[in-house]
């Protein structure tokens, strides 16, 4: 009864109401094409009457025809996603179902996980397309597998109290509930008059997983907490013609900032860059189950800002019995069902992340992104992503 309804609804809409809808999913219609041949074509398109536009509505606007365009419940939305995935609603717990903007397209960011994976969605707002979509491996402890989480409150004050500060003390930007390498924890943000804080604090237990301090140089209004990458032809006069320290002298710094000496670390990185208009050396090492993240001012040799993270399950160096990028690039492409010849844009970079080694692999193929997170010790796969590259 229902689909015969909305058939009623469908021929007796407004002929130009009608012509609009087919123009903006691209159906042509010949001249003098009765109204059941026109929702025939909607119906091969996959496209069914109980969406044609309606007065009363939640609509957006669309882009080939000056009409309102429908959009999808996230109800829908979700039952899209879950289908791809080959899941039921049963198998999961939704964390987040909310309707977006991207590149010009409405869309419905959806993320659920179950026992074993964490999956990100993005779904078309108006045809229900998967756009994009992200499969995690979740490694769980008893205190993760029972779901139980100590609220935001608990975890702004566990940052707080870490960095020494009150509540009174600071503005928070931002304190969500998310999950990192199978890990639930809460990302929070803040600042004072002069240093912005970021925090991630483990959702179950209220420990301290990694945090990050930077300097704010203030702005005639407000505090300058956001870092826009200047090219050095904008850069300040005094920092263009400064001279800088070297890889080595800004190394020293941040060694001696950590209370380490360079026999007692392995160096990932040390690379000059810039940021917000300020020439600095970006160092990566890590010593024992920590790992430090620092950035120095390339003229001063003054720390920028830094970050330290332990690691409770690392075990072993992060560069023995690696595969090797042409072993982990295979399993990738193997996994995504494409060939080397296939492919191209390739990146693969050895990285570490909460204590364990990896492959970080970007490659492109017909018109699509692909992202893959490989081990370094078996190659397998630990997250892919595919999207639209546009």
């Amino acid at each position: 009864m229902k689909k015969m309804k909305d058939i009623k609804n469908w021929v007796f809409a407004s002929t130009k109401r009608k012509a609009a809808v087919l123009t903006a999913l691209g159906v042509t219609v010949a001249a003098g094409a009765s109204s059941l041949a026109a929702f025939a074509l909607w119906e091969d398109r996959g496209v069914f009457p109980s969406r044609i536009p309606s007065a009363s509505s939640n609509t957006a606007q669309t882009a080939a025809a000056g009409e309102q365009a429908q959009i999808i419940s996230g109800g829908e939305a979700l039952a899209a996603a879950l289908k791809h995935a080959g899941l039921a609603q049963a198998d999961v717990t939704v964390t987040e179902n909310h309707l977006d903007w991207d590149d010009g397209i409405q869309e419905y960011d959806i993320d659920f996980y179950t026992d074993s994976k964490k999956y990100d969605y993005t779904v078309n707002a108006q045809t229900g397309d998967i756009r994009s979509y992200s499969i995690e491996a979740r490694r769980q402890s008893g205190a993760e597998a029972s779901g139980s989480v100590i609220g935001e409150d608990e975890a702004l004050a566990a940052a707080l109290k870490h960095a020494g500060l009150a509540s009174g003390d600071v503005q928070v930007l931002k304190n969500k509930l998310d999950w990192d390498d199978g890990v639930q924890e809460y990302d929070v943000e803040f600042y004072t008059d002069s240093k912005k804080y970021d925090y991630t604090v483990n959702a179950q237990t209220g420990e301290i997983r990694s945090y990050e301090i930077d300097a704010i140089r203030q702005q005639s209004s407000a505090p300058a907490v956001s870092k826009e990458t200047s090219t050095p032809s904008s850069a300040p006069a005094s920092s263009q013609n400064g001279s800088v320290i070297g890889e080595d002298a800004a190394l020293t710094a941040a060694l001696k900032h950590a209370g380490l000496a360079s026999g007692d670390v392995q160096v990932l990185k040390n690379k000059l860059d810039w940021d917000d208009g300020v020439q600095e050396y970006e160092i990566e090492f890590y010593s024992g189950n920590t790992e430090y993240d620092y950035t120095v001012n390339a003229q001063t040799g003054e720390i920028r800002s830094y970050d330290a993270e332990t690691h409770v399950s690392a075990s072993s160096s992060p560069n023995s019995g690696v595969i090797g990028k042409d072993a982990a690039l295979a399993a990738a492409l193997k996994h995504a069902g494409l060939a080397s010849g296939d492919v191209s844009r390739t990146k693969v970079e050895l990285d570490r992340d909460d204590g364990r080694t990896e492959y970080e692999i970007e490659f492109f193929s017909g018109g699509y992104e692909y992202d893959y997170t490989v081990n370094a010790a078996d190659g397998a796969i630990l997250e892919h992503q595919k999207e639209y590259d546009d």
